[in-house]
């Protein structure tokens, strides 16, 4: 599942502005107050979270592929040999 581009809001939540003049260290916030403003966002809000994205099929390529089965084939050798040399290993302490 691709996220990238998904970290933005499509909906304004308010205005943040630095204080002006002698009130530089003073932050004034604007955020929607209105009964319909607040009940439409969280309306959208609960659609979005209640309703599944469609689920993408994605192939990957050759490459990827071929790469995955080598690595799998080089994990698989490893493997063996690590289990043969145990083995053997206990083999000549008995």
């Amino acid at each position: 599942m691709e996220t990238k581009g998904d970290n933005k809001v499509s909906i304004d939540l308010g205005v943040i502005s630095a204080g002006k003049g002698d009130n530089k260290n003073e932050v004034e916030v604007a955020v929607p107050t209105a009964e319909t403003d607040i009940n439409s966002v969280y309306e959208d809000a609960i659609h979005v979270l209640s309703s599944k994205p469609p689920k993408v099929d994605s192939k990957p390529d050759p490459a990827t592929q071929q790469e995955d089965y080598y690595k799998t084939l080089q994990t698989n050798v490893l493997l063996v040999w690590t289990l043969s040399s145990a083995v053997l290993l206990a083999a000549s302490i008995m």
